[in-house]
């Protein structure tokens, strides 16, 4: 065995963790709503909206508590804890407040099997609203809060070490509060050969930072996960031809299109994978549990299209129930517990 050959090895020994989320830890406020609503609350349908406190206050105003569903919740978080859910070994780092809610959001990552790796501020603990319309679309009206008085300090070197990837979101990188230590974890990866996955999370983000995404992604992406009008908004091109773009910048590219599938590019090759049939209650959560899916398929050294096939059947399930997160056991059934030990197979 070569030199180089084994220090590879011994590298891959000493990740222990599979995959290490970075974002925002939010408590999801989930209520289904008709869109006269939206349009009541200025909130454009399908939208990520920034809040400060006053208009988060007013909308919480506006939506009858005793239908709302409170969890755990954020993007990366998510997906880091759909992917636990798999079998992965996960952690999840982001910041809370020290409340009620804090310490919920705690319990429900743990709950999920991920390692927490969360600190707490002096501020309420962020949280995002989720007005969920007849059609299943979802719109997104958020107050970061603590999550935006992460640190560098916060993020721990060895952590960052003992990964075998890190996955972070659009909205925590985009963020001029958190966009800091999000570059520090970014540098820290390439520094220990840790892979990074980063998920756009939203058009509307992309498009205030364009340039800025283009940049990280080509600096420090392996993998990129985007819908249709993310990819759009990044390269100006329709979904294939962004997928085989966003595929020169990084080394796989993912473009989801919802009922139509998803696109997977990794150099001139372009793999197409269908979507699962499913009944639609709340898409909230199913880019996050495709990005679980997909991650966790990759990790395992599976072909790249049944990684995509076991994200979208993840996808398919997490939308017909309202909320992001499955419970404990959602995926123990005979189906999902062969294909996530032998590799997954829609044949």
């Amino acid at each position: 065995m070569t030199k180089i050959a084994a220090a590879s090895k011994s590298t891959d020994a000493a990740k222990t963790i599979d995959i290490y989320g970075l974002g925002n830890a939010l408590v999801d406020f989930l209520v289904e709503v008709d869109d006269a609503l939206l349009g009541e609350l200025r909130l454009t349908k399908g939208r990520f909206h920034l809040t400060d406190a006053a208009h988060s206050r007013k909308i919480l105003e506006r939506i009858t508590y005793a239908n709302v569903r409170i969890a755990a919740g954020g993007s990366a978080a998510n997906a880091t804890a759909m992917a636990a859910l798999l079998g992965a070994k996960t952690a999840f780092c982001g910041k809370l407040g020290d409340d009620e809610y804090g310490h919920l959001y705690e319990q429900e990552t743990l709950a999920a099997g991920a390692v927490s790796k969360l600190s707490t501020s002096r501020e309420l603990t962020g949280h995002c609203i989720v007005l969920i319309t007849p059609d299943a679309e979802r719109t997104f009206a958020v107050h970061y809060g603590a999550s935006t008085r992460m640190g560098a300090h916060d993020i721990s070197e060895d952590d960052i070490r003992s990964s075998r990837l890190i996955h972070l979101d659009g909205y925590f990188l985009e963020d001029e509060k958190t966009r800091e230590p999000a570059l520090h974890a970014l540098r820290l990866a390439k520094k220990h050969r840790t892979k990074v996955s980063l998920d756009l999370s939203d058009a509307g983000v992309v498009e205030r930072s364009k340039a800025f995404f283009i940049s990280s992604i080509k600096q420090h992406a392996d993998i990129v996960f985007a819908n249709e009008q993310e990819a759009e908004a990044l390269t100006g091109k329709k979904a294939e031809e962004a997928a085989t773009e966003l595929a020169q910048w990084c080394e796989t590219a993912i473009v989801k299109r919802g009922v139509h599938g998803s696109l997977i590019a990794r150099g001139k090759e372009l793999i197409r994978v269908s979507a699962v049939k499913a009944h639609a209650v709340d898409t909230t959560g199913a880019g996050d549990a495709y990005a679980a899916g997909f991650l966790y398929g990759l990790l395992k050294g599976w072909p790249l299209k049944d990684a995509g096939e076991l994200a979208s059947a993840l996808a398919a399930k997490v939308v017909e129930q309202v909320g992001a997160r499955l419970a404990p056991g959602a995926l123990d059934d005979a189906t999902f517990s062969h294909k996530r030990q032998s590799g997954y197979s829609s044949s």
